[in-house]
């Protein structure tokens, strides 16, 4: 997953060049992103705060789809746009940010299953903060950030 982001730290900082390198920022796919984030960030939050036994998976449930449908919804977007660019300079970065938001559903699939296991999530599961789990789903939202910004210049 790293790899993944200094690959695409380096294409986005050729931006600046003649040729665009860097897929054009998508307001909705943010969206979908920054919504995830927060959901994992709950959900960190609460591990935190107090152990989460199976017995309490039904009650994050629905944050638990919420985040992983905005992670699909976000990835059908970004693969759209990787698809788009794939002959263009700017298709392998568009393809990075696909790779990173897939990292994430994986990481939140096996905090769900982690949850809906016998032991459950442990108190400070996600210490220290941000955890990798945070981190994992905040790289592809700091990378449509990023775009964004590009597009601003």
């Amino acid at each position: 997953m790293h790899r993944c982001a200094f690959g695409l730290v380096a294409v986005l900082g050729l931006a600046g060049c003649g040729t665009t390198f860097a897929p054009q920022y998508d307001q909705t796919l943010y969206d979908h992103l920054s919504a995830a984030s927060g959901g994992v960030h709950n959900i960190a939050a609460a591990a935190h705060l107090a152990a989460l036994p199976p017995s309490t998976y039904p009650a994050h449930e629905a944050q638990y789809v919420s985040i992983l449908g905005d992670l699909r919804a976000a990835d059908a977007i970004a693969k759209n746009r990787a698809d788009q660019l794939k002959d263009k300079p700017s298709g392998k970065a568009a393809s990075l940010i696909s790779q990173m938001i897939e990292g994430c559903e994986d990481t939140v699939q096996t905090v769900i299953d982690q949850h809906k296991s016998t032991d459950g999530l442990p108190k400070g599961a996600f210490d220290p903060t941000p955890s990798v789990f945070e981190q994992n789903c905040d790289i592809p939202l700091k990378a449509e950030s990023k775009l964004q910004e590009l597009a601003a210049h």
